[in-house]
């Protein structure tokens, strides 16, 4: 018992911290500063996860913001994990009509 804790002691006080230098790419990143428009796809991205939902109680939820350059459109993907609680109390044409898309 008493090796183990001098190994372990020992250990401890021969324990070191190693830095290293940044890649060459990792230097060149940080040099390079973020547009207006990478900033504001990230802003709408970090709201979007943050929505809030009236008539439905959410367990999780996650959002992509992607710009299709083709369309010139923003695609905004969120997805909801919902709480099944609450689904169990509604009928089922009601959560059918909480999942539609609007036209």
């Amino acid at each position: 018992m008493r090796m183990l804790v001098f190994a372990l002691v020992g250990c401890i006080l021969c324990a070191a911290t190693a830095q290293a230098d940044p890649s060459r790419t990792v230097r060149y990143l940080m040099g390079e500063s973020v547009s207006l428009f990478e900033w504001g796809i990230f802003r709408l991205q970090t709201r979007a996860q943050s929505f809030g939902w009236d008539d439905l109680e959410v367990r999780k939820q996650f959002a992509r913001v992607d710009y299709d350059w083709a369309k010139n459109q923003l695609r905004i993907q969120v997805t909801l994990y919902p709480s099944y609680r609450r689904l169990q109390k509604r009928a089922a044409r009601l959560v059918l009509r909480l999942g539609d898309a609007p036209n």
